[in-house]
């Protein structure tokens, strides 16, 4: 009897383990499903803080409101009202300005968390808060427009009302634009703005809406006057981000040279036989300063008939200002006619500079004016065929535009001279980007997202700044293309 008693005992020894175990099992379990709560909502409030932060930074440009705005309503779509059963959620935003001028958005967020088990322990709210910090960097910005013939006339109204577009989203007050337009030629449409901040975004606007219509594709030398307009801030005024946008619809074709001989009024010969002088050859020591162009080639990107057609003007007004010596006793146009083999030297240049030649237009101190035509240091690049001297033949000229856009961009991209280094963007127009030309066939867009040193090329170089290529397949996917550049370098900027 005594051993029964003894298991009796035991039994109710178990029973009361049993119960204490199983309150302490359902704490447990009720703590975790309130820990569980707080965990999802912390982070629900501080994936909202974070976009509201970016929505601010991207409208602080429209001003403080607008700012407000943006960030309140990104909130409220990431942290809507009773989120989990929470109660009194709160965003409090701040802007100020940094010590170097840039603006600093603070955000604050607070929700009460009731709970539900861990009530029974006397804790029946929890208070759960964010805070999130964005610093707008002040941009100094080169926005350069490609105004070639080839955008067409239908596309090109669309083309500057985007471009407006994105200009209107900057700070007129503290960041810096310049505008460049180009072609055949290149024109600084609106300098840069030194030492102080800002820019007119109205002139700016209205200088877009008259850009004309016409010309070749010049891209090495628009490049190249974008970086003399960052160039121009001094470093100590310089904003802490500095970037060039470039549109364009095409590939390059025209370049910048001292060329050493010209032929007055050499007109075309036709087929394989293309130039013929119509008088002696000239000489002019050092040479010729003019933009030499080629058509693109081969169809249907372009044609498989191209020539050669030189030397015009680099900086006129005009698209067609044809360039000869004062003592040339007539115009320096010369035309090479079509060349069915793209080897075919024309006469009328019978040899191509191994330089470039440009010339700043605002002259920024320290700038380069002559970059290599074909530079082995660099990927990608398209040899010039032939024994020296290099022929002039549209394969060599061709390449030599290509080849130039590229080591501008890396020249840019190089530049350690300033208070940060400068990022390319890249927004290319149109399915003729997508088709290979040229004498190595490659697409526009590789070229473009090569010079943008986007992380998707496999070209990439991680010792520069990256920037990035953005494509609109024709004009209706525009203006999207120029907001995620915007975004893009508003994430940059933060």
């Amino acid at each position: 009897m005594r051993i029964q008693r003894r298991r009796l005992g035991e039994k109710g020894v178990a029973t009361v383990l049993v119960g204490m175990l199983l309150v302490l099992f359902m704490t447990c379990i009720g703590l975790a499903v309130d820990l569980g709560r707080v965990y999802i909502v912390r982070a629900a409030l501080s994936a909202a803080v974070d976009g509201a932060s970016l929505a601010a930074a991207r409208q602080i440009s429209q001003g403080t409101s607008a700012a407000r705005t943006a960030a309140t309503k990104v909130f409220n779509a990431n942290f809507p009202s009773g989120f989990l059963g929470t109660t009194a959620a709160n965003l409090n935003i701040n802007v100020g300005v940094a010590s170097d001028g840039s603006d600093l958005i603070t955000l604050t967020a607070t929700a009460t968390l009731p709970t539900l088990f861990m009530q029974l322990g006397g804790i029946s709210n929890l208070d759960l808060g964010s805070r999130g910090q964005a610093t707008r960097r002040l941009i100094d910005m080169a926005f350069v427009i490609d105004r070639s013939g080839s955008i067409g006339n239908v596309q090109f109204p669309v083309v500057k009302t985007a471009s407006q577009n994105f200009v209107d989203l900057f700070d007129g007050v503290n960041d810096r634009i310049a505008l460049l337009s180009f072609s055949t030629n290149v024109r600084v449409l609106n300098a840069i703005s030194t030492p102080g901040r800002g820019f007119n975004k109205g002139a700016v606007e209205s200088n877009i809406a008259g850009i004309p219509l016409g010309g070749t594709t010049a891209t090495a030398e628009a490049l190249y006057q974008a970086w003399d307009q960052l160039r121009l801030v001094p470093t100590n005024n310089q904003s802490g981000l500095r970037v060039v946008v470039l549109f364009t619809d095409g590939v390059p074709n025209t370049w910048s040279g001292v060329f050493p001989k010209v032929a007055t009024n050499c007109v075309s010969g036709g087929g394989n036989n293309p130039c013929v002088p119509s008088g002696a050859w000239m000489a002019f020591p050092p040479g010729v300063t003019g933009m030499l162009t080629t058509s693109d080639y081969p169809a249907p990107a372009g044609q498989n008939n191209p020539e050669v057609v030189g030397l015009r003007d680099p900086y006129n007004i005009s698209e067609n200002v044809w360039v000869a010596p004062t003592n040339a006793g007539g115009g320096g146009r010369y035309t090479s006619g079509t060349n069915v083999i793209k080897t075919t030297v024309n006469p009328g240049i019978p040899e191509l500079p191994a330089l470039s030649t440009s010339t700043p237009l605002y002259g920024s101190v320290g700038i380069p004016t002559t970059f290599s035509i074909f530079d082995n240091t660099l990927p990608h690049q398209r040899p010039m065929i032939g024994p020296p001297p290099i022929q002039n033949h549209v394969q060599n000229a061709n390449n030599a535009a290509r080849n130039l856009m590229e080591n501008v961009a890396n020249a840019i991209r190089s530049d350690t001279s300033g208070k940060a280094r400068i990022h390319i963007f890249t927004l290319g127009l149109g399915p003729d980007l997508n088709i290979g030309s040229g004498s190595d066939l490659e697409t526009g867009s590789s070229m473009l997202r090569r010079i943008a040193n986007d992380p998707s090329s496999g070209d990439y170089n991680a010792n520069q700044p990256d920037g990035g290529y953005f494509f609109a397949g024709s004009t209706s996917e525009l203006q999207a293309a120029f907001d995620a550049i915007r975004d893009r370098i508003i994430r940059i900027s933060q």
